[in-house]
């Protein structure tokens, strides 16, 4: 059995209701996983959702710096015309 890291516990919270999924994946991509599971003293269920996870947290990461750098350069932009 393996044990789940306290980091795992972390990521969980306030994730709401799990539900099973059944996934079609190429032999050689199962196999693979399933040693980089285990290496990661992760079942290969944990071992998705948390990939899954840190992709959907990079991609919102992503979404929230490219609002950020447009709000800072409509700014800039409003205080260069207002000095002009």
């Amino acid at each position: 059995m393996h044990e789940r890291r306290e980091e795992d516990n972390h990521e969980m919270v306030g994730t709401g209701m799990r539900k099973a999924v059944t996934l079609t994946l190429d032999e050689d991509v199962l196999e693979k996983a399933k040693q980089k599971a285990l290496e990661d003293n992760r079942t290969l269920s944990n071992y998705t959702e948390y990939l899954l996870i840190k992709e959907l947290r990079s991609e919102a990461s992503k979404e929230t710096k490219a609002r950020h750098t447009e709000k800072v350069c409509a700014e800039r932009k409003a205080t260069d015309q207002s000095q002009k």
